[in-house]
Formats: structure tokens, sequence, C-alpha cells
């Protein structure tokens, strides 16, 4: 098992992921982020083994008070390593980074996964992760197309056990 620490898009401006996740879906074996009963999301760290009473203190800890992330996405991209991962970019956001380096404050970033790391994470938002070998060339020319350019509130965040993906516990950011 492993478990993240995640900020999720639960309103209405979530749909904008959703209608991409169903575009790689096409794409897939089988659509990979609709599999997960789960809103879009983005994560922000990732641990093999840690208590998860210290997943709900950080939680806490950076949330209490957080107020909800509005980030723009204006392009798609894909990881080719360890496996072919498509993702929206979002564009930089001084928000995201601090919330970051917050959890990674109060939990020492060596226990986080290496890709999950200050100065080894790439924000992202996962799109597919199942793309068929038959689709591969089919998904590299639709993350390379030309977005526009849009947003999402990212207005929960939560700690998670995965997979199968069972939330611990979850807040509400709020103004």
């Amino acid at each position: 098992m492993a478990y993240g620490i995640c900020l999720r898009a639960s309103d209405a401006t979530a749909h904008i992921l959703r209608a991409w996740w169903e575009r790689f879906g096409q794409l897939e074996e089988s659509p990979s982020n609709i599999a997960l009963v789960y809103p879009p999301h983005v994560t922000l760290a990732i641990y093999d083994d840690i208590p998860e009473n210290r997943l709900r203190e950080t939680l806490r800890s950076v949330f209490r008070a957080h107020p909800p992330l509005r980030l723009r996405f204006s392009k798609l991209a894909c990881f080719e390593q360890p496996q072919l991962v498509f993702w929206a970019a979002p564009d930089e956001s001084e928000s995201l980074l601090n919330v970051h380096a917050a959890i990674h404050q109060v939990v020492e970033p060596s226990l986080c996964r290496e890709h999950y790391r200050p100065n080894a994470w790439t924000p992202h938002c996962t799109l597919a992760t199942r793309v068929s070998a038959a689709n591969t060339g089919k998904a590299i020319a639709l993350a390379a197309e030309k977005i526009e350019p849009f947003e999402v509130l990212f207005n929960k965040a939560d700690c998670v056990e995965f997979h199968p993906l069972r939330i611990i516990e979850d807040c509400t950011l709020r103004q």
C-alpha cells in the first residue's frame, strides 16, 4: 500500500478535467481515472510507509485554514518513465508550491517518494495511465495539441491510502 496527500477538485469546475479523462479514456485499455471513483486531483506527496495519524496531523497542520486553490491549466504533457502517464499541467502557482513545501516542512522529505520531493516534483493532474500500446501515438498527439486554457478550483484536501483508494481524512478548504 501507499499513502498520498492530495488536493481535490470537487466543484463544478472539475468537469473540464473529467472531459479530458473521457477523451484519453477512449485510448486506454480501460479508463484509469474514471475507475478511481475519485475527483480530479493534484497529488502533493506519496509515501510508502507512514503512520496514518502522521498523515492526518500533516493534513490538519497544512490545510486547517487554507483557502481553495484556483489553478489554470494551459497545456497537456506526458511522463514516459516509469510508465507512460498523460497529465494536465497547471501554470506556475506560488500557492501550490507553498502547500507542497509546507507538507515537506512537516514530514521529512526523505520519507516521500523521490518524484514528489522538493526540487523534483512536477505539479500535474493525471489524465490517463493505461493507454494501450496501439493507441500510444494517438495519445501523444492528443497531449501535444494546443488547448484552450481553463481554470479549476481545488476546494478539498485529503490523505489517502491506495490501491484500492481509501480516503483516510479530508477537509474542505475555506476562504
